[in-house]
């Protein structure tokens, strides 16, 4: 049995330990996994089954350990998930609740020192799940799909194909379970409509006409900051780097079919010159870098901007934020992506069809017993009735019926009531996949229509590794140094310190990526790239 002392030992010794080099590892489950779907003619019947057999009944009270990753610092409430799994499958659960800044580190000392949880849910890190399950602390959950026809369910042959194909270890077992993503994109272009008709503009499709519309609004409004920004450089690119069909790390170019490292490529040189250009006439926020999340949203407050690259649900919130500064604002998101190649398509913006967030991961620790049970809690959470649980709450606390249908409560969080409590907040945010039908009061509706509007469209295929241990260890020191040259040269060359139309300021980064080994790691990573289909 696992000993308990977690928490004070994470704490006493997270400063100390990041990796997990050096220890001794338990044995691995050698037995050939199966990850192949659960066969259809029998899928509904197990469904059936699964939902039937899910009540506490003369279930043996058991007691599971849970590791939970905290989301966005938010405290959390495990008050009615605990009522759920003793009332319904009779289990007890002790929590350990670590902080969001640090979970891979708290974590790996758990490992480190054989203090490790049954369980470990919510945690955003499929690259330590993949290390953790080569150094044999994990259970596959893919040697045990045939007890999950719910899950199973809710991707189609394509899509559980993909998720195979990224989330698999180099063993080709999958061990953990990925939240299922309800949308394929999330994010595009934002506009102010308002201020567009005023300006007399239209909704740009090329770099250049977005440019057109960022001065305008600068000339007519002086004291304006065209294009808000939080988060670095890195979130301000978004947007710009599928313009310049381009990345701001590696990935799979579409115009050289193979691995390549973005801020290494011409296409990225552009993106630097055209930036920089609206940074050097106060087109963006001449504090990007260190903007805060308060000082970003006081500049929506103040009605200070017109566009922004973001998530689809910021509209309702801008529009919401600017209320007084601009009560016509009319923000909204569009499903036209700019380009600055117009003889070549616009790059879209696309997501997997799962997350490596949310989702839970079986250590070790777990007995065969509490395995089953914990399966059988698994399945139901995705089942009808548990998405509406984790998705909605439960009836007359966070709900009501109406003509039918759940519909949240005017004190809890929607798109009506945007000062409300999350549902994350009151306990209920651990779901496997959003249902469908909280999406619309919660603000995520547009995702689907975005998804739906650029479906069949270019986008930058997601790349992932089959690394070995020993590959992985050997590119931790040259991917640090490169990373921190295009840190440094990339602030350097938006904000004018150097010149990125130079060919002397360019060839000089150039030339410090390559004494860092970026040959060495592209010829490393492109042996064991993996690129769906």
């Amino acid at each position: 049995m696992i000993k308990r002392k977690v928490v004070s030992i994470a704490l006493a010794g997270i400063l100390m330990i990041s990796m997990l080099a050096g220890c001794g590892s338990p044995e691995g489950n050698k037995d050939a996994a199966n990850t192949e779907a659960a066969p259809e003619t029998t899928q509904e019947t197990q469904k059936q089954e699964a939902a039937d057999s899910s009540t506490a009944g003369d279930k043996e009270e058991i007691t599971l350990s849970i590791v939970w990753c905290v989301s966005k610092d938010v405290a959390p409430d495990h008050g009615p998930v605990n009522r759920l799994l003793k009332d319904k499958f009779n289990i007890n659960v002790e929590w350990t609740d670590i902080g969001s800044s640090t979970p891979s580190e708290q974590l790996n000392l758990l490992f480190s020192t054989g203090e490790f949880p049954e369980l470990i849910w919510n945690y955003n890190g499929e690259k330590d799940i993949k290390r953790w399950a080569s150094q044999g602390y994990l259970i596959p959950a893919s040697d045990y799909y045939e007890k999950l026809p719910n899950y199973r369910a809710l991707y189609t042959d394509d899509e559980w194909n993909e998720m195979l194909t990224y989330a698999s270890n180099s063993d080709g077992k999958v061990y953990y379970t990925p939240n299922k993503n309800y949308r394929s994109a999330s994010q595009a272009w934002l506009y102010r409509m308002g201020m567009l008709e005023e300006l007399g503009k239209s909704v740009p499709a090329t770099t250049e006409e977005l440019y057109d519309l960022l001065k305008a609004y600068k000339e007519a409004y002086p004291d304006s900051i065209p294009i808000a920004n939080r988060w670095g450089f890195n979130n301000l690119l978004g947007g710009f780097a599928l313009a310049f069909r381009t990345n701001t790390n590696l990935f799979f170019d579409p115009d050289t079919q193979q691995l390549a490292y973005g801020p290494a490529t011409d296409k990225y040189r552009d993106m630097l010159i055209y930036v920089e250009k609206l940074y050097a006439e106060g087109l963006i926020d001449p504090e990007f870098q260190t903007a805060t999340d308060t000082q970003w949203e006081e500049i929506y407050a103040n009605g200070l901007n017109i566009a922004e690259y973001s998530y689809t649900n910021r509209a309702v919130w801008a529009n919401n934020a600017m209320i007084n500064a601009d009560p016509d604002a009319d923000w909204q998101w569009v499903d036209t992506f700019i380009t600055a190649y117009p003889d070549k398509e616009a790059l879209v913006s696309h997501e997997l069809s799962y997350q490596n967030t949310g989702g839970f991961v079986m250590t070790k620790a777990l007995s065969d017993e509490k395995l089953e049970r914990w399966l059988e809690f698994a399945d139901w959470a995705v089942s009808e009735e548990g998405q509406r649980w984790f998705s909605m709450g439960e009836e007359g606390i966070t709900y009501e019926m109406a003509d039918g249908k759940p519909v949240l409560l005017p004190e809890i969080y929607s798109v009506s009531n945007p000062e409300g409590k999350t549902l994350e907040q009151l306990g209920y945010g651990y779901f496997l996949i959003r249902a469908e039908e909280s999406l619309e009061q919660i603000g995520y509706a547009d995702d689907l229509k975005l998804s739906r509007a650029i479906a069949g469209k270019e986008y930058l295929k997601t790349v992932a590794y089959n690394l070995t241990e020993e590959q992985e260890k050997s590119l931790i020191d040259p991917e640090t140094q490169i990373n921190d040259i295009f840190q440094e040269y990339t602030l350097r060359f938006i904000t004018g310190s150097l010149d990125p139309s130079d060919d002397g300021n360019w060839n000089e980064y150039l030339e410090r990526l390559q004494k860092a080994g970026l040959d060495e790691v592209l010829n490393t990573r492109r042996t064991a790239v993996i690129v769906a289909k």
